[in-house]
């Protein structure tokens, strides 16, 4: 997704992933950055990550950062890329 003011503000979830479809998450749930290493697997906490396997600071359109454990990580990355991320996948 294309993150500009007006898709940031009006945009509505596409896919159905962790039950999403019709969600409009606003600046406060749209992910810009995180801060892991960037490895074998960017979309994936690994050991050689910043963070290791346990999570990752990441920058939301608002403007505040929070701290994303793993267990949270797929969902925070499908709440703001839309990608159809399986949810087994982590």
């Amino acid at each position: 997704m294309k993150k500009t003011l007006s898709s940031v503000n009006s945009y509505a979830h596409y896919h159905n992933s962790f039950g999403l479809k019709g969600v409009q998450p606003g600046p406060t749930r749209i992910m810009l950055i995180g801060d892991q290493g960037w490895w074998d697997n960017h979309d994936f906490m690994q050991q050689g990550d910043n963070h290791g396997v346990y999570g990752s600071n990441m920058l939301f359109c608002d403007g505040h950062v929070e701290w994303v454990p793993t267990k949270r990580f797929a969902y925070v990355v499908e709440m703001s890329a839309d990608g159809n991320r399986p949810e087994g996948l982590r």
